[in-house]
């Protein structure tokens, strides 16, 4: 017997209001006085749910089913739970009866789309918010999470329409407040989004909301590079609840990682990895992080990555069957979520022109929503382009392996929207990973990484769970920027001596500034040029000037500059008269940008893949006069530009002709060679596979 609909009334009333222990007592009422009622259950699962209580609104609801199995509310609570817990296919399984069931029930479409979202299925996801729309427009909670949707799939403007919509129809809800704030700081609106936040004093907050302001707060001076206030909002947001933990820790991990604080960073990612029921950004995140912490124990940094990649989730290969078919081109796929402005891309617009021909096609996977004109160049250019963004994992496998790949590379490692999941689930027959991460990935199921002889000592091949697979020169293939005669170089100083550094703020040590400094006091009328949208943070800033003022440099030596469109970037060189590289972890795409503006570059040798792209780059310019071997020789080097440049005859107009004649620039050559090796690992495959 069920409660009556008096009692039933009652309790929806209650659940309206605050009045948390007359809610509480009323549903016990129903449950003692209708113990078979399935709908007391249900109400006790829902008061559970809204209290974070997961494990006892599983079991209310459970209750519920079993007494009435067919019960559609009580099958939409109990998927929310089971999505809350981690439980995703399940959950999805449930909501699926729901909308199966009553096919006009807004609110079931908004229970799917929300678990199709919480397992970053935002196609489905959005698909499922559009239809609850569609039966009622006016859910401003519908809207919101639909606008949610738009935002995870680079939809910003769609996203800020809907959610100010949403606004306009209730504007007491909270949570689409700050998520319009989320969505106006995801288009770089920051100005709009903090004028929304500053009016959250007249909001009616619980402490979820409060915790999820708060975290909003933090973002957005993250992201306009105020630090110190960004952790302030961070940690306060803690104090509040659990609902946004886990982005909260990752925001203070990213933080700490600019502060170059690594120890504080690892310390808060390894939070993230505890509280996200979906781990494997942040075990990149934290992967990412402890390989720049140990400078000489390569051991070390191995077995931990290989530790916490075993922990990455992935959907089961098995459910797929691979198509068996007689064809005449190797198949290579590459999976990326940089194929736009992004140094990745710089790597790969002229190296994908060269590639595909009667022997190989190209398979482009696009792990993000963004698209720009490099986005266009490398459609063009690919034999096939597809954005897999928005799909689960799942469906990210199932299209790899209807295209039949034979060897699918991995561009990103343990960076940003990696795929580490798909590669984790071999969709490929032969695996590989290239140019995004100068380190072991710790996946058994990668079974390359392409490198060459300078990258990975024979040695050290212990240290890898993939097998080097060696180029016959550079691993790099740098694409042209743009045409020549939009990059002329200018020897711009006359009196003095600027020398530079463009790399990531992380990289810059004390033991940095300090030989940096000796430098500085050695050469009379000389500077140094930082350049990092990480400048913009004043704290960062005046940290770095307090170190430098301890080695006895003022801070009129130091000139800051923030990131510029890369044309002007590029330009930007002709104000330099030598690079002065980053150690242990020197620059890459930076190293190769300086070099083509005919820049010189002090760097110095390094101990692993990951401290010799520096090395890597100079070698193959036949610019070796460049490398040093420890601190003193770099100091040396950097002391004596000027005369090492006239002594060799060395100008910046001869330096670029050198870096132009390497075969870090020799597109066709390069390519030949890189599928020469793709066609030798696959003959091999096939031989053992015989």
């Amino acid at each position: 017997m069920e409660p009556s609909k008096e009692i039933v009334n009652k309790i929806l009333n209650l659940f309206q209001t605050n009045e948390v222990n007359l809610l509480q007592n009323e549903i016990e009422k129903a449950i003692n006085l209708y113990p078979e009622g399935a709908t007391s259950w249900l109400f006790l699962g829902m008061f559970y749910n809204r209290f974070n209580s997961l494990k006892e609104a599983e079991d209310a609801l459970l209750k519920s089913l079993q007494i009435k199995e067919d019960y559609p509310e009580a099958q939409r609570m109990y998927a929310d739970v089971l999505r809350k817990i981690g439980k995703i296919d399940e959950s999805i399984v449930y909501a699926k009866k729901v909308v199966t069931k009553l096919p006009d029930y807004a609110a079931g479409y908004d229970t799917l789309g929300t678990c199709y979202a919480t397992n970053k299925e935002y196609l489905k996801a959005e698909d499922a918010f559009q239809k609850g729309i569609e039966i009622d427009n006016s859910n401003p909670i519908i809207l919101n999470n639909l606008a949610n949707t738009k935002r995870n799939l680079g939809k910003f403007i769609d996203s800020i329409n809907i959610l100010e919509n949403a606004v306009d129809i209730n504007s007491n809800i909270p949570e689409i407040k700050i998520n319009l704030v989320l969505s106006l700081f995801e288009n770089k609106e920051f100005e709009k989004a903090l004028k929304i936040l500053n009016e959250s004093n007249n909001w009616k907050l619980d402490k979820s909301n409060k915790s999820s302001l708060l975290a909003a707060y933090g973002h957005i001076y993250k992201k306009t590079y105020q630090l110190e206030l960004s952790n302030k909002y961070y940690l306060e947001s803690l104090e509040y609840g659990d609902n946004v933990q886990s982005s909260v820790y990752n925001g203070l991990a990213s933080n700490y990682v600019a502060k170059r604080d690594f120890l504080k960073a690892i310390k808060y990612f390894k939070k993230s990895i505890e509280k996200s029921p979906l781990k494997n950004d942040c075990i990149s995140n934290y992967i990412m992080t402890y390989s720049y912490l140990f400078k000489t124990n390569q051991d070390k940094i191995f077995q931990e990555i290989r530790k916490y990649a075993k922990e990455i989730q992935h959907p089961d290969r098995q459910e797929f069957q691979t198509k068996i078919s007689n064809k005449k081109k190797l198949k290579i796929g590459f999976i990326s979520g940089d194929f736009f402005e992004h140094p990745v891309s710089y790597f790969l617009i002229d190296f994908i022109s060269f590639f595909d021909d009667e022997r190989f096609e190209s398979f482009a996977y696009y792990n993000y929503g963004h698209e720009d004109s490099i986005t266009l160049k490398l459609k063009d250019s690919f034999g096939n382009f597809k954005n897999i963004s928005g799909l689960s994992d799942k469906d990210k496998l199932k299209i790899i392996i209807e295209d039949e790949i034979d060897i699918l590379i991995d561009l990103a490692g343990h960076t940003s929207r990696n795929c580490m999941s798909i590669m984790k689930a071999k969709a490929a027959p032969l695996q590989a990973t290239w140019l995004g991460f100068s380190e072991t990935t710790g996946l058994n199921e990668i079974d390359y990484i392409i490198c060459d002889e300078t990258s990975i000592m024979k040695d050290e091949e212990k240290f890898f769970t993939e097998k080097p697979l060696k180029l016959k020169n550079s691993y790099y293939c740098f694409s042209y920027p743009g045409k020549p005669e939009n990059f002329k170089i200018e020897n711009k100083n006359q009196d003095t001596i600027i020398f530079g550094n463009f790399s990531n703020t992380r990289k810059i040590t004390n033991d940095i500034i300090e030989l940096w400094s000796d430098i500085l006091l050695k050469v009379d009328n000389s500077f140094l040029l930082l350049k990092s949208e990480m400048y913009r943070d004043k704290d960062l800033k005046e940290d770095i000037l307090i170190q430098f003022k301890k080695n006895n440099i003022p801070k009129e030596k130091i000139i800051f500059e923030f990131d510029e469109l890369r044309e002007d970037y590029l330009l930007g060189y002709n104000k330099i008269d030598a690079i002065l590289d980053t150690f242990p972890y020197p620059g890459g795409t930076t190293t190769c940008e300086a070099l083509y503006m005919g820049t010189p570059v002090i760097t110095m040798k390094g101990n692993r893949f990951l401290e010799r792209n520096g090395e890597n780059i100079i070698k193959n310019a036949d610019l070796e006069l460049f490398l040093a071997n420890d601190k003193q020789e770099y100091l040396d080097k950097a002391v004596n530009i000027s005369n090492i440049l006239k002594k060799n005859n060395l100008s910046k107009t001869t330096i670029r002709e050198k870096f132009m004649n390497s075969s870090i620039m020799k597109h066709d050559i390069f390519v030949q060679d890189f599928k020469s090796k793709l066609e030798s690992i696959w003959k091999e495959y096939n031989k053992n596979y015989e």
